[in-house]
C-alpha cells in the first residue's frame, strides 16, 4: 500500500517530520525528517517496505511542519 502524502511549507525554510504513528501516538517508522522549502511537496511511501511488517488496522500519519502538527487515520489491510 503506498501512501502518496502532499504538504506545503508557506514562508521561510520549515523543519519537516512525516511519521507512522501507533493509535498512542509512538513512533513506528519515520518516512520523511528534514528541512523543506517554501512551496508544495509530495512524499511517497510504501507501508510494505517497513523493517517490520505491520499488522492489519488503523494507523496514524502525523505530519509536523514547523510548529504546525496534525494527524491524519490510516487504514492498512495487507
Amino acid at each position: 500500500m503506498e501512501l502518496t502524502i502532499p504538504f506545503s511549507v508557506e514562508g521561510a525554510p520549515q523543519q519537516c517530520v512525516i511519521e507512522l504513528r501507533d493509535l498512542s501516538s509512538r513512533p513506528i517508522h519515520p518516512i520523511f525528517v528534514g528541512v523543506c522549502q517554501p512551496g508544495v511537496h509530495t512524499v511517497k511511501f510504501d507501508l510494505r517496505t517497513l523493517p517490520q511488517p505491520l499488522d492489519a488496522g488503523v494507523y496514524l500519519l502525523y505530519v509536523a511542519i514547523g510548529t504546525q502538527q496534525e494527524t491524519h487515520p490510516v487504514q492498512y489491510m495487507p
